[in-house]
Parts: C-alpha cells; sequence; structure tokens
C-alpha cells in the first residue's frame, strides 16, 4: 500500500472515530463501535476533553488490555485526555501508520524497532513481558530426534540437516521471527536456508492444525493452543527475554509532551490494577473477544504465566533493565539485512525513559544500558 492511499485509508478510519473520544473502539477494518454498556466508569462527561484527540495505536494481544482498561475505567478522561484506540492486525501498518502521521503513540511488540529506525518514533516505555512465542512442529517431525545441538538456544530441539529446508508460517518482521532465525542460527543456517511464509497468527495457526507446513510460529492465544494440540515446541526461547513497547511519534513527544507523561500515568495505573490477576482474568477474557481473539479461563491462566504486566513495584525491583532486548535484537536485524549499521545507532538512541520518570515519579537512571 503506497503512502498517500494509506494516508487516506487511515484519514477516513480516524475522522470517524474522533468525535467519540475515548469511548470509542475501531476495528482494523475502520469499523467504528461504541464502548459495551458497563464497560466504562461513570464518569463526568459534561465538560470537553481538556486536550485534542491522541490517536493509539494497538494490536491484539497483552500489550492492547492495559490501554482498553484504562478507557473503560474513565482514567484517560480523568486527566483531560481524549484518546482514540485503532486497532491493527500486527506492528507493520502500525509502522506504516507512524511513517503517514496518522498516528500518535502505540503499544505493541518488537516490529517498533522499524519505526524507531526511522529517526521519527521513540520508545518511552514497556507495558508486559512478552512471553509465549514459540516455534510448534507436529510429532512425527524428525527434528524431535535431535536435542542438544542448538548453540543459541542449548534446550532447542533439531540439527543442522533436520531444519535446513523447514518451511515455517509466521508474520514476518515480529518477535516471532526473531526466534525463528535465532533457532536457524544456533544450527549454522541462515535466512535462505528455511521458507518463511508471511501469514498473521491465526491464519497461521489453522493452516499449520490444516496440515500445510513444517512447522508455525506463535504468539498467544495460539501459542496454548499448539500446546493443548499436542504439537511439540522446538525452539527453546527464553519466554522472559522480550517486552512489548510503547512508541511515540517525535513530534508529539516535543509538541504534546505534558499528555504523553498523563497518557504513561493512566496506562501504568492499569498495568498496575492488571497484576492482580482475578482482575486481569474478569476484564481481558470479553475485552480479547471484543478484538476477535478467543480466551478461556484455562488460556488466561496460560498467558498470566509466561507475560507479567510490568507497573512501578516491577521496575523497583533491583537489576531492573529497562529493554534488554532491544540492542541484540536491532543489531539481529543487521544480519538479515532488515536494518543498517546506521539505522541500529538510531534505534540506539531512540529510547527515552523521562516521560516515564514524570509519570511515575520514579528514577529509572541506568535502567537503559545503551
Amino acid at each position: 500500500m503506497g503512502r498517500r492511499i494509506l494516508t487516506v485509508f487511515l484519514a477516513f478510519i480516524i475522522a470517524g472515530t474522533t468525535l467519540a473520544g475515548c469511548t470509542a473502539k475501531t476495528d482494523i477494518n475502520g469499523t467504528q463501535t461504541e464502548a459495551k454498556e458497563g464497560d466504562q466508569k461513570e464518569t463526568d462527561n459534561s465538560a470537553a476533553p481538556k486536550y485534542d484527540t491522541l490517536n493509539v495505536g494497538i494490536l491484539v494481544g497483552s500489550s492492547a488490555i492495559p490501554v482498553l482498561y484504562a478507557r473503560d475505567q474513565g482514567w484517560f478522561e480523568e486527566l483531560g485526555l481524549d484518546v482514540n484506540i485503532i486497532t491493527f492486525p500486527t506492528g507493520s501498518p502500525i509502522n506504516e501508520a507512524f511513517a503517514a502521521d496518522q498516528l500518535d503513540i502505540a503499544s505493541y511488540g518488537a516490529a517498533g524497532i522499524f519505526a524507531m529506525s526511522t529517526g521519527e518514533c521513540t520508545m518511552v516505555g514497556e507495558p508486559n513481558t512478552g512471553g509465549g512465542l514459540g516455534l510448534f512442529v507436529r510429532e512425527d517431525n524428525p527434528i524431535l530426534e535431535h536435542q542438544g545441538e542448538n548453540t543459541v538456544y542449548p534446550e532447542a530441539y533439531g540439527s543442522a540437516e533436520t531444519v535446513k529446508g523447514l518451511k515455517a508460517m509466521l508474520p514476518l518482521g515480529t518477535a516471532s521471527q526473531f526466534v525463528l532465525l535465532q533457532w536457524a542460527k544456533g544450527f549454522g543456517l541462515t535466512e535462505s536456508d528455511l521458507e518463511q511464509i508471511h501469514m498473521e497468527y491465526p491464519s497461521a495457526y489453522q493452516a499449520f492444525s490444516s496440515g500445510e507446513g513444517d512447522a508455525v510460529a506463535v504468539s498467544p492465544p495460539y501459542y496454548f493452543n499448539c500446546i493443548e494440540d499436542g504439537y511439540t515446541e522446538v525452539s527453546g526461547f527464553d519466554q522472559d527475554y522480550y517486552t512489548d513497547m510503547i512508541i511515540a511519534r517525535n513530534a508529539v513527544l516535543e509538541e504534546r509532551k505534558e499528555e504523553v507523561i498523563l497518557f504513561l500515568k493512566a496506562l501504568y495505573r492499569a498495568c498496575e490494577a492488571l497484576t492482580d490477576d482475578e482482575v486481569r482474568t474478569e476484564y481481558s477474557i470479553p475485552a480479547f473477544a471484543d478484538l476477535g481473539a478467543e480466551y478461556t479461563e484455562e488460556t488466561m491462566a496460560q498467558e498470566i504465566t509466561v507475560r507479567k504486566y510490568i507497573d512501578q513495584a516491577y521496575m523497583e525491583q533491583e537489576g531492573y533493565q529497562f529493554a534488554s532486548w532491544l540492542m541484540p535484537t536491532a543489531e539481529f536485524y543487521v544480519t538479515t539485512e532488515k536494518l543498517t549499521e546506521d539505522q541500529v545507532d538510531i534505534v540506539r538512541d531512540a529510547v527515552d525513559l523521562s516521560y516515564l520518570e514524570e509519570a511515575l515519579e520514579i528514577d529509572l537512571s541506568g535502567a537503559y544500558e545503551q
């Protein structure tokens, strides 16, 4: 999609939702629906928002839930914010929306690295850890006959011979692709030794379940579906490695600093509330259903074991490091020719914790090692 077409498309979506303020929901097709009755805490809606609309992008995933929870509790409104939430299928169209100046802030995954690499966006927060990523094969795959031969993930299954030529289905440019390529690298293989088929997580899972491909890389809830289906995870990935990202356009950071700080204040208030497993389960299951993702109490309990919300108490733990995965991942993308060395330098500098520090009144000096 060309930039001009994208701009017109996104402008149409945003124009249709701005008037509804933070009570509006917009899906990936641009369909606007009102928040369900009872979703929002009762607030005084007689006063107009203090600020102009903030267009906030989310994915169907854990990183979306604090944004939605803060909206439904009325916490954005309490701070005078007018937050318009737009749901995207993956990180790539979020990056395109940033490039078209049609998005102000987004809560999403590792695809945010590419928005940062343009020099137009900055990482200002991380809402949750990003576990529940994995690469699965069927029980009859010869990959399962080998274990302990991977130099990156010692517990991984496979060998150079059994992995070469693998046909894997996954959304490209995501953390799942990083897992796949790091796994292959551990066998001395490169991206050219694999056949990667770009499919969004729901389609990839359905195709794999129908017998297509040799492997599938997934995130929740499909990660848990694969386990329940009896597929075997082969990647040996450290589930505590990744976090999701809060990204903002630099122009917004410069011109609307106060709003960004207030947004983070409400967002991390939601993160703190969602550290209560009962609150998280009760809210998340219907919220995910509204986004088109089916969760049960069992799959939500599984997700809670691999994905934690990051609140102030989490950050105040000894040894806390902000986005420790960021630079290793950016440097890895150089090896796959997704980024250049110059862009890696841009990513390194595209982190600013001052907004988060002011929002939470916390000292994060030393938390980000460049």
